[in-house]
C-alpha cells in the first residue's frame, strides 16, 4: 500500500488503524463519563432547588 508516496505494509496500516479506534474510544468514553458527572450534578442540585435548601441556607445566614 502506498501513502503519501510511501509504501507502508498493509499489517502496519491495519494496526494504525486499530490504535487510532482505542484511542477515539477512549476519549468518547471519557468524554461521556464528564457528561453523566455534570448531569449527575444538575439533577442533584435540582434536588437541592425542589427541596428548598438553598431557602434553608439563606435563612440560616441572613447576613450572606
Amino acid at each position: 500500500m502506498t501513502l503519501l508516496g510511501f509504501s507502508i505494509p498493509l499489517w502496519f496500516f491495519a494496526l494504525l488503524v486499530i490504535f487510532a479506534l482505542v484511542v477515539g474510544w477512549k476519549i468518547i468514553k471519557f468524554a461521556l463519563t464528564i457528561l453523566a458527572v455534570f448531569i449527575l450534578a444538575l439533577i442533584a442540585v435540582a434536588l437541592l432547588d425542589f427541596f428548598n435548601v438553598f431557602t434553608l441556607i439563606k435563612q440560616l445566614f441572613p447576613g450572606l
